[in-house]
């Protein structure tokens, strides 16, 4: 239905957001997504936020998409990265990570500080995806992280920077 942008759908979609189903939900929020309509990315980003990880995923997943292909949400994502919620921080860095936001690279840097341990490494991960040598000595500070996991990713990430 997204992909066919019938206006005349939007309602009938907009009630799916409410289905206790998350797939039908997720499907409805990514009609209207590609129908640009906001109700489908504001559902998308709380998406972020929530327990069921299949639904965090494919929140991710598809913000990657939009971004990607239109930019279109690199300021809420962003934004996100200051979200009281972890997992909303968790989730934006991954889709700045697999979307390529080059942009990012300070705001992304910064969440690398963040108090939660999950955050930490997925802001990592997108800096090894992005690729910048301007996160080299981040990284090389993460290595001696008090997490494994964290320090486990800035070695990654630094392998992906490749010798420097």
């Amino acid at each position: 239905l997204g992909r066919i942008s019938d206006p005349d759908v939007r309602q009938n979609l907009i009630a799916l957001l409410e289905d206790e189903s998350n797939q039908v939900r997720f499907n409805a929020a990514t009609s209207l997504a590609e129908m640009s309509q906001p109700e489908g990315i504001t559902f998308l980003f709380s998406a972020l936020e929530d327990h069921d990880p299949i639904l965090r995923a494919n929140a991710v997943k598809f913000l990657a998409e939009v971004q990607k292909s239109s930019a279109a949400v690199e300021s809420e994502l962003l934004e996100a990265l200051g979200h009281d919620n972890s997992l909303a921080r968790s989730g934006a860095a991954q889709v700045l990570g697999e979307a390529h936001v080059e942009m990012a690279l300070q705001e992304l840097l910064e969440a690398t500080k963040d108090e939660i341990a999950h955050v930490r490494w997925n802001a990592i991960i997108a800096l090894g995806t992005i690729r910048s040598p301007a996160s080299r000595a981040r990284l090389q500070e993460l290595l001696e992280d008090d997490n494994d996991t964290v320090a486990y990713y800035a070695e990654w990430a630094l392998l992906q920077l490749g010798p420097g």
